[in-house]
């Protein structure tokens, strides 16, 4: 989790130095060509069976909701599931038409609030991840980076429980 945690920072941190040399008046010849190829790359990337995939792991449709809540700035990130190879469902960063809104923290390294959003009828119905059950005594739950909720000590979050 601690490496994971950093390595999200470090590609944030590239990704910030990539933009701003991008944003100078004398590279943005480069940049549209630079955009394109990213986009190239990412959908060759992709594995032939991922609409598959995704009909086996998201339930919900994809939604564009606003990148601010309750008018707090930068405070919003967005997942999408998507299936791995063992069965079990990945959150990944994406761009507002993901499936999942997750509102982090100030520290924006764990969400403060998850929400999940299913299509209902004619409209989506989003509602907060919550647990299904208490936690065990002298535990709490937390939201994981992956939009999980994980039971750790109530007095130090950083140790789990048993």
């Amino acid at each position: 989790k601690f490496y994971f945690n950093w390595r999200i920072e470090q590609v944030e941190r590239e990704r910030e130095k990539l933009f701003k040399k991008l944003a100078k008046p004398e590279m943005m010849h480069c940049s549209a060509l630079l955009v394109s190829l990213l986009l190239l790359a990412a959908v060759a990337a992709q594995p032939g069976g991922r609409k598959h995939e995704e009909q086996a792991c998201l339930s919900v449709r994809a939604i564009a909701l606003p990148r601010f809540i309750g008018g707090r700035k930068d405070n919003v990130a967005f997942y999408v599931k998507s299936l791995q190879s063992d069965g079990s469902c990945q959150f990944t960063l994406m761009s507002p038409t993901a499936k999942y809104l997750v509102e982090l923290d100030e520290s924006r390294r764990h969400p403060a609030v998850c929400r999940r959003c299913k299509t209902q009828g004619n409209g989506e119905s989003c509602s907060p991840v919550a647990p299904e059950q208490p936690a065990a005594e002298g535990c709490a739950y937390k939201l994981s980076n992956f939009c999980e909720l994980v039971s750790v000590k109530s007095n130090d979050q950083s140790k789990a429980c048993p």
